[in-house]
Formats: structure tokens, sequence, C-alpha cells
């Protein structure tokens, strides 16, 4: 009972109340645990784990070539462990769970009490006074990646297994769908159909799955056209508000000539700006910054102050882009590991021989690295400081080699019985 609860706890913690102190408690009591608890740690764990750490460690290093404020070392040290902590912990706590289905229940049941909350405030804003979104969602939240995954194992699970009967799953696919719009994000609405296309196996490049891409890039080209059409403004409140932000989205990422004396310029394209300044505060520390990074500490020089949660700032320590924030933190080095780490991920949707656990669960590895690829363009990826999927990556890791070993028990002893 003590690892479920556990396990809701993270999931909890990192979805729901995102509290990092009593998230340090509880990861600090579980590594603590599993210390005088018998674990056995497989190979693809430890990957995984070496090369997260190898970046870490190259950042650690080279801010000894820095002269960083403790302060921001600390939080770095937080930000490039804390991926590795929880995968370690939610790894420890699943293999200690006899009921093996139990993470997928947990993550259910989590999606579905995340989207009642959400509704419960998001619902009165939307039935008051016209407001733009931004507002909207700075009240009510900006997205829940578990709901998403929620959705996703509903809807690929056909049968009625968790609920008694299919008029209560078709209610929950309803407050989960709802709740995910109502989030009015860009990248939740992508990362739905990113997360079902992946867990159905379809981002497995085959010649069938290539066609699929090239239908949705002609409709994403299609789409983009129109909205370019439509007369659209930052000011706009509602639906036509959301689709503005839309319609910047690509430029919000890769724009360059940004014009910082423009108000609107700047803020619509911040992502890609302080994008820029990273790379520009390495390129300017020399060749050693290039290659090891600034190190931990290491702050973005944005050249002026600009109000952050609440702050005025000019030197901030994490950035939107997860790829240039660990080229920032680790350079070329650090980014190269992360890149492998991620392709590492992705490359467990091939070769998938066995019971339908085993498929789900390594799908379900190869989904995780999928959403990390896309979601280091624009939310930090594995070093969000609201990162859940940490959690199901370190289970799944678990559960991979329990389902290929139980795959291989069955064949065994179907062998037997065939002599």
């Amino acid at each position: 009972m003590i690892y479920k609860i556990l396990l809701l706890a993270l999931l909890v913690l990192l979805s729901i109340v995102r509290n990092d102190l009593v998230l340090t408690a509880v990861l600090a009591f579980t590594i603590l645990f599993s210390f005088v608890v018998n674990v056995k740690l497989n190979i693809k764990l430890l990957a995984v784990v070496l090369l997260l750490f190898l970046i870490f460690i190259t950042a650690f290093i080279s801010s000894f070539f820095e002269s960083p404020n403790l302060n921001d070392v600390l939080r770095d040290v937080w930000y490039l462990l804390k991926p590795i902590l929880i995968i370690y912990a939610a790894y420890f706590i699943t293999s200690k769970i006899k009921d093996k289905e139990y993470l997928f229940r947990a993550i259910i049941y989590i999606g579905i009490i995340a989207a009642v909350l959400h509704l419960l405030k998001v619902v009165p804003d939307l039935l008051g006074q016209s407001r733009r979104i931004a507002e909207i969602r700075a009240s009510s939240g900006k997205g829940n990646i578990v709901e998403i995954f929620s959705f996703t194992f509903l809807f690929l699970n056909k049968e009625v297994k968790y609920f008694k009967t299919k008029n209560i799953k078709y209610a929950l696919y309803a407050l989960l769908l709802c709740s995910i719009i109502f989030y009015f994000s860009r990248t939740m609405l992508l990362l739905l159909f990113m997360v079902i296309f992946s867990m159905k196996g379809y981002l497995r490049l085959t010649f069938k799955s290539l066609k699929y891409l090239g239908i949705l890039i002609i409709a994403f080209f299609v789409f983009f056209g129109v909205l370019n059409r439509m007369n659209l403004s930052a000011e706009d409140v509602g639906i036509n508000g959301f689709l503005y932000k839309i319609k910047i989205a690509p430029s919000e990422i890769i724009k360059t000539d940004i014009d910082i004396n423009n108000h609107r310029d700047l803020w619509d394209h911040f992502r890609a700006y302080e994008a820029i300044r990273a790379i520009e505060t390495t390129n300017k520390n020399g060749f050693r910054a290039v290659v090891f990074g600034n190190g931990l500490g290491g702050l973005v020089d944005l050249d002026f102050e600009v109000k952050l949660s609440g702050k005025m700032l000019q030197f901030i320590p994490i950035i939107h882009n997860g790829y240039v924030f660990v080229f920032f933190k680790s350079g070329i080095i650090g980014l190269l590991l992360y890149l492998l780490l991620l392709f590492m991920l992705y490359l467990k949707v091939y070769n998938v021989n066995g019971n339908n656990n085993y498929l789900i669960t390594r799908r379900l590895i190869s989904t995780i690295g999928i959403y990390y690829f896309f979601t280091s363009l624009v939310i930090t990826g594995m070093y969000n400081p609201a990162e859940t999927i940490a959690v199901f990556l370190g289970a799944a890791l678990f559960l991979e080699t329990y389902f290929k070993k139980q795959q291989s028990n069955k064949n065994e002893l179907m062998e037997i019985n065939t002599i």
C-alpha cells in the first residue's frame, strides 16, 4: 500500500498541487527507503540515468570556470537532477507494486481529478464577461499533460476495464476532452493528437505512416494559410484570441529578426528572443562555453529588464527552449547527450514482439521520447519545472523488462508443454 501511495503522491505533486518542497521530501524519503530495500536496476534505467547524469556533470565541471551565485547554482542543481531523481523513484516504486497495471489506472484517475478541478475554475471564467485568453489561462491553468495520457489510455482500452459501463467511459471522454480544449493551449491540442498517434504506433516510420504524415503536413499548411488570411489581433478575446496565438506559434519559436523596441513583437516572440540571447551569451563566453556550456548557475542576459512571474528580471536561469537550455548549461556535449537520449527512447517503437502489455509499454516509452522532442522546443522538455512525464518514464522502464520477462516465461512454458 505504501508504494501505491508514493506513486500517487508523485503524480499529484507534479500535476495538481505542484509543491517543490513537499516533492523534495517525498523524493528524499523514497530514495533513502530504496537503499534499505532490495531493488534491481536494469540496464535500460542505467542508460537513461547515465546520459542525464553526464549532462549534469558537464554543467557542474563547467561552472568552475565561471563565478556563479550559490543560489543560482543550487537552483540549477535541482533543475538538472530533478528528472533523474523522479525517474529513479518511479522505477523503484513501480518495481515494488504487485499490480503492474496500477500505473495506468493511477494516471487515468489523476487525470480525471485534474480535469474536474480545472473545469471548476475555467467554466465560471468562460461564463463571465469576455476576457482575453491569456487572462483566463493565468487564472484557471495553462495545461496538464496527465489529462492527455489519461484520455489516451481510456481511448486505447477497448474493454470497459476500469469502469462499470461504456456510458461512464464516454462521459469521462467528454470530461477530459472539454478540459483539454478549455486550456486554450496550442501545445496541449497538438500533444493530444501526437500522443494518440504515437501510442497507436503510427509514428513508427513506415510507408503507411509517411503517407499519413504527408496528409497531416498538407492539412497543416492549409490551416495556417487560412489563418494568415484572417484578420486576427493580439487584442482579440475568446476564440479569435486563441486563433491568433495559433497563427503566431511557428514564428514564436524560430523568428530571429525581433524588434525589442516593439513591445508586441517582442512579447509575441519572446521564446525565440530568450533562445537567441542564450546562444549569443554562450558564443560571447568563448569556445569552452560553446563546447561545455556556461555551467550551473549560468544566467541568460536579456539585455534589459522584463516582468516575469511578477518580478522585473534581466538575468534568467531557465528558458522555454529545452535544446538551447541544455546547450547553455552544458554546451554541445550536453546537447548531443540529450538528443541521443531522446532518440534512444523513440526507437522503442521498433522491433516489438510480445504480449499486449509489453507492446503498450514500449510504445509508451517511445511516445515519451517524441513528447520530449516536441516539448523541448516550447516548454523546456525534460527540464520543465512542472515536468510530470518523468514519472511515466521511470515506471515504464521497469515495466518493459517485467513484461518482456513475463512473455519469455510463457513462451518457455509453451515449449515445455509441446514436448
